[in-house]
């Protein structure tokens, strides 16, 4: 084996710098460690919101930090064998075993093992070193491959012993430390048997899994320290190869300095976004619920009418809540990528470039052109984050506007999730539009709330109140409250005056002549159907702006903002054909709602779009028109449940959003939602990403490159231009080809079926 042992590739031809050997990155691990969360004898700040995020007892402190730094002086000595130092030198070449599992089984050798438990706990440290890539689990645990047999370096693993004797300030480990050079699966010729270690350490852990259900302290602390190693791994590889300041720059962003106040939002955040809205339409004034809202605890669910003001409300809440207990980070989450984008747009950049930050899937090309217009102080404002730190890049900003799976997803092992819970873990968070939360992300969302300490508020305009009650069980006042309405007498008004009058229609084609019927008395008309097909061709017979989701993000983004501004023209005429995208994406205001059945919350929201800033009762109330649709697709039975019962009773009258509340508590079934598996919480020693559980499967969609636009998207790609995001479509997984071009999870779609201006679909 090579004399110099490499934890990383060589970016250069002139030998490996210090931070890429085993030595120097087991040091930039362990100084990372420290540098977030501090000493055993003086815990960093992060380090005390960590506990108190985890829920750790503080006696327990010295036990966490010790652990913690020995798995990061420990956690890659797996590396030190000739298998990995092949595959390091020689991209492409095949491992023995995953490094991570063989770290595992030298740590379970008798006489490391009762070195490592002279000083800590031994099950916690090898549990969190084998599952700190989040791919450990027991059936695929070191599991024999293309090759049989490798060499471990013993003069590595005895360097790194003593580098962890050394840093963690104990007594050195005695003797021979008897490991076999030679390893091999079935043990031949006198060598070290992979195999049957293997099934001795499962065992041991099989036994450690069962305190771990049994002890929810133990349970904790575990959790908090495997990703505590995943950070300073994460930090120490990184940073380094950033060639920068790693303890300064790791110090310097989880400072005490970064503190923020109730005075810094209202400055930086509400009032120029006060500013704005007076700007448009008046003077501004706060309604009585948005001022009572900062005196709300620090969990709690606000419920008031769609276009109510709930948005400035919660960042009154989030003023109080940082006037009484300083934070360093602001989080605001979003259940739509668009929806994230408007919020950041409208509220988080207001705040300075370098405290800004937009979290989603496609944030980069969704900043590009967001502030164009020269006269808005914002342009020219650069908030991306350094996309070379990856998720790290997020760590020095200070208020964000996300989509849900960003920061939750941690709760299904995402590892870049996992990445920004030093943000979450010093934060206050709101979460907007929880009623659109499959039953998946509401699982998630129940299990963050009943595991980790952080202020939350959580936000709808209506709620089935099976949900409710979860959140109330969960510690989440519910606000208004019934004993609250009569102090507000404006949020009362609104909520009990008519807003709609309903009728129902008989099919698509009498919908089809009251849509042109009102759009020539001058009227804005959305109409909303339950497929993209229906969208496309009802959209196509009428000339409408259509909208749904299977564009080109550079296209929905364009019709996006068509639909908005054409709806904003109140003088002018407008109709716009739609999917369920409506029920969250689009903030608008319609005169007439055409809508074919779908589930009771759905209808809620698709008439919250309708009436939706004017004062109910005073001028007008909006015109709701329902009608069967040819068949239930996307939506069961199950779904559909209360549906009948709901229409039947809001049909031929006004209705006020009050009532809307109280018939969606009396007709939508307490269903009882099955528990959902949180691999954070519940899969014990083994960690293994199940980040596509947290939301409820759509298999039947796959994301998609027009076939035509391949070669432009793998130019852009290599490029690195967010551009190529935007020549992304979801499309039927039925119609995706699979092309060699483009990366696993990307399919080839047939381009004669997109139109720029009805999407993807039937030719």
């Amino acid at each position: 084996m090579p004399d110099v042992i490499l934890a990383k590739s060589c970016r250069n031809g002139d030998g490996p710098r210090y931070h890429e050997t085993l030595a120097g990155h087991s040091d930039m691990v362990a100084k990372s460690f420290c540098s977030l969360f501090g000493q055993v004898d003086n815990p960093s700040h992060l380090g005390q919101c960590w506990t108190r995020f985890f829920n750790i007892p503080k006696e327990w402190w010295s036990e966490f930090w010790r652990t913690g730094l020995a798995s990061s002086c420990l956690h890659d000595m797996g590396k030190a064998n000739s298998s990995f130092q092949a595959a390091v030198r020689r991209p492409g070449t095949t491992q023995a075993v995953r490094h991570e599992h063989f770290s595992g089984i030298l740590l379970h050798c008798q006489s490391i093992q009762e070195w490592i438990s002279s000083f800590c706990q031994w099950e916690r440290v090898v549990t969190t070193i084998l599952g700190h890539h989040l791919r450990f689990n027991y059936e695929e645990f070191c599991q024999e491959g293309l090759i049989n047999a490798f060499q471990c370096n013993i003069e590595g693993v005895a360097a790194l012993l003593c580098y962890t004797a050394e840093t963690m300030g104990t007594s050195p480990m005695q003797g021979d430390i008897s490991l076999p050079v030679l390893w091999t699966f079935d043990g031949r010729g006198g060598s070290g048997n992979l195999a049957d270690q293997r099934d001795q350490l499962k065992s041991r852990l099989v036994r450690y899994d069962r305190n771990l259900k049994r002890d929810q302290n133990e349970a904790r602390m575990l959790r908090a320290i495997r990703v505590a190693l995943l950070l300073a791994d994460s930090a120490g590889s990184a940073i380094p190869r950033r060639d920068m300041p790693l303890e300064n720059w790791i110090t310097e962003v989880f400072s005490p300095a970064q503190l923020l106040t109730g005075q810094h939002i209202v400055d930086k955040v509400i009032q120029p976004r006060i500013r704005q809205i007076s700007s448009r339409s008046g003077a501004f004034r706060w309604s009585s619920f948005q001022k009572e809202a900062g005196s709300l605890s620090d969990r709690a669910l606000l419920m008031t009418p769609c276009g109510s003001g709930k948005t400035l409300a919660a960042w009154r809440w989030i003023e109080a809540q940082l006037q009484e207990h300083p934070v360093s980070r602001v989080i605001f989450l979003y259940p739509t990528r668009g929806t994230a984008a408007e919020g950041f747009r409208d509220y988080v950049s207001w705040a300075p470039e370098s405290d800004a930050a937009l979290i989603t899937g496609t944030s980069r090309f969704d900043l590009e052109g967001m502030f164009s217009n020269t006269q808005d102080e914002r342009a020219g404002r650069d908030y991306l984050a350094d996309d070379r730190l990856y998720a790290l890049g997020f760590w020095p900003r200070r208020i964000f506007s996300a989509t849900v799976d960003q920061f939750l997803a941690f709760m299904q092992n995402s590892y870049h999730s996992s990445c920004l819970l030093p943000l979450l873990a010093d934060s206050v968070m709101v979460i907007d539009e929880v009623h659109s939360f499959d039953r998946g992300l509401f699982a998630a969302l129940k299990g963050f709330l009943a595991n980790f300490t952080i202020p939350v508020l959580c936000m709808t305009a209506s709620l089935p109140a099976n949900r409710v009650e979860d959140l109330r069980n969960l510690g989440l006042r519910v606000f208004p409250g019934t004993e609250d309405h009569a102090c507000f007498s404006d949020l009362e008004e609104r909520a009990h005056k008519p807003r709609y009058h309903v009728n129902k229609l008989e099919n698509e084609q009498e919908a089809m002549q009251h849509a042109k019927d009102a759009l020539a008395q001058g009227f804005r008309v959305l109409w909303v159907v339950n497929t993209t097909e229906r969208c496309r061709r009802i959209a196509g017979k009428l000339d409408a702006l259509c909208y749904h989701s299977r564009y080109r993000l550079v296209d929905r983004k364009v019709r996006h903002e068509a639909v908005v501004h054409a709806f904003q023209q109140r003088e002018n005429p407008a109709i716009a054909v739609t999917t369920q995208v409506c029920e969250m994406s689009l903030d608008l205001d319609a005169d007439v709602l055409i809508s074919e059945y779908a589930p009771v919350t759905s209808l809620i929201q698709r008439m919250g779009r309708c009436n939706r800033h004017e004062h109910p009762g005073k001028d007008r109330t909006g015109t709701v028109l329902l009608y069967d649709a040819e068949n239930l697709l996307p939506y069961s039975r199950e779904d559909m449940a209360g549906v009948p019962g709901f229409t039947e009773a809001i049909i031929g009258r006004d209705v006020s959003q009050a009532e809307l509340q109280d018939l969606l508590e009396r007709h939508v079934p307490d269903t009882v939602e099955v528990q959902r598996w949180l691999a954070f919480l519940q899969a014990g020693v083994e960690a293994s990403s199940r980040e596509a559980m947290l939301r409820d499967s759509d298999d039947h969609t796959v994301s998609a490159v027009l076939d035509t636009e391949i070669e432009e998207y793998c130019r852009l790609r290599r490029e690195k231009n967010p551009q190529a995001e935007g020549l992304v479509l979801p499309v039927p997984k039925r119609e995706a080809k699979q092309d060699a071009r483009l990366a696993g999870y990307l399919y080839a779609a047939d381009a004669s079926r997109y139109d720029a201006m009805l999407g993807y679909g039937n030719k």
